[in-house]
């Protein structure tokens, strides 16, 4: 019975739900990564597509291949390293070029790393509660949605925005959503939130 059984229910002096609750579902570990999307002011389905990126569980191009799908590997942002997720959000260089820009503009000095070191840097440098880990949390997430959406619409319906395009329309749904958050508005204050389209170079 929900793996307790009837005879250890009843020699509860108390009845919790909460404990219950716990005995039904089980132990999990903990993952490192979960303030990234737990609590996270981004939009939700910003933060549902960057959990799926973390697990590895968005239908990438290599995924659908192993399916037995014979298909043309190649990201369609870059034309260059067959599509991962990997590479898709940190090794493709329209998609570097993004987020190195996002990095600069929230004042990271650093250039984009690769996947597992990229979620491991956040994990151990943009801990806690403070402003600048809500700030670089919602917009990482909003990163990996608007590079999933791109790759989406580029391949599905052949049309391509520009890295100018996409790095600003994170800024300003950035700022939109942090601005509704009393938390982070002031820190926003200090940002640009129509950014010039500097070029980052590699360091």
């Amino acid at each position: 019975m929900t793996g307790m059984e009837a005879t250890e229910l009843m020699s509860h002096q108390s009845f919790s739900i909460k404990k219950m609750y716990h005995r039904m579902r089980g132990e999990f570990p903990k993952v490192p990564w979960k303030r990234l999307t737990c609590n996270n002011y981004a939009v939700p389905r910003w933060s549902f597509i960057i959990n799926l990126a973390i697990q590895g569980k968005l239908h990438t191009k290599d995924k659908v291949a192993g399916w037995g799908k014979a298909i043309d590997q190649k990201c369609k942002l870059c034309n260059e390293e067959n599509e991962t997720i990997p590479h898709l959000f940190f090794e493709c260089g329209m998609s570097k070029e993004i987020l190195g820009r996002l990095l600069k503009w929230q004042g990271f000095q650093r250039s984009v790393l690769k996947w597992d070191e990229e979620i491991e840097w956040t994990v151990q440098e943009i801990n806690g509660k403070k402003v600048i880990a809500e700030v670089y949390k919602m917009t990482l997430a909003g990163y990996v949605y608007y590079i999933w959406l791109e790759r989406n619409t580029t391949l599905f319906q052949d049309k391509k925005k520009t890295v100018d395009g996409i790095f600003r329309v994170i800024v300003q749904d950035v700022f939109y959503r942090g601005n509704k958050k009393s938390k982070v508005a002031n820190k926003l204050k200090e940002l640009d939130s129509y950014p010039q389209a500097v070029k980052v170079e590699d360091r």
